[in-house]
């Protein structure tokens, strides 16, 4: 008889641990699925078939980030508080990018952090600054006081991370608006290709250089006088960037 309460009461903590999992997983999707509404709040016509794509994005960087915090939570929950404070302050953030800008943060903006009259304009400008410190407090108090994440093993959270990552990947590198994938995802992919795209400029930019200093180059446009004679023409051409200053 007490064996078989205990195997009853193991049964039914294994259950509630994985009900405690799947809403920690609920909390981390609701701040992907926030930013999503300033997407349905700007854009309400937009078809299943055009929602399908972005909320797939939604899941897998939530997902992915859901991840990292199964395997922080090997560590302890210091290691996690880290992560479960930077989520969603990370997707505020965006939610407020979106509103002010039309677009999702971009990494290269991380320097104005640095300034403390950009910050303090920025925290006066919030849009909803009381709904992002409720949902902020009872995400945390949720979420650091529960023990179940330690309950799933490490070798699962892995391969896991590694779908929700791949997954991310390929529902956002063809997008082009934050309409078409989640903001925090195209925040990263929009990284890696300007990254690219300045080390692949820089390569050429050593490469014209060192075809320039050619001696047989050199003694091939000073033979040539209608080489010689040409005259150089710089085009500067300027693209308008929208955005929001502040005084």
């Amino acid at each position: 008889m007490e064996h078989f309460l205990t195997v009853q009461q193991a049964q039914s903590s294994k259950k509630s641990n994985h009900t405690l999992i799947f809403i920690s997983f609920l909390l981390f999707f609701l701040f992907s699925f926030l930013v999503r509404g300033v997407t349905l709040n700007y854009h309400n016509s937009l078809s299943f078939n055009e929602l399908l794509t972005p909320v797939v994005s939604d899941l897998a960087i939530s997902l992915s980030a859901f991840s990292v915090l199964i395997i922080l939570a090997q560590l302890g929950r210091l290691a996690c508080a880290g992560l479960l404070i930077f989520w969603p302050i990370v997707n505020f953030a965006s939610i407020e990018s979106i509103l002010a800008l039309n677009k999702p943060l971009s990494i290269s903006d991380l320097h104005y952090t640095t300034n403390g009259s950009f910050l303090e304009n920025t925290l006066q400008a919030l849009a909803y600054p009381t709904a992002y410190a409720l949902i902020l407090i009872l995400f945390l108090s949720f979420t650091l006081t529960s023990k179940s994440l330690k309950s799933i093993k490490l070798y699962l959270s892995i391969p896991l991370l590694t779908a929700a990552l791949i997954t991310t990947y390929f529902s956002t590198h063809n997008a082009t608006s934050w309409l078409q994938a989640n903001p925090l995802a195209l925040t990263v992919i929009n990284y890696y290709n300007i990254s690219t795209n300045q080390a692949s400029s820089t390569q050429d930019n050593i490469q014209f250089s060192n075809t320039a200093d050619n001696p047989l180059l050199k003694n091939e446009v000073a033979s040539s006088p209608s080489k010689r004679n040409k005259k150089n023409v710089l085009l500067i051409v300027l693209e308008g960037i929208p955005g929001a200053y502040i005084n």
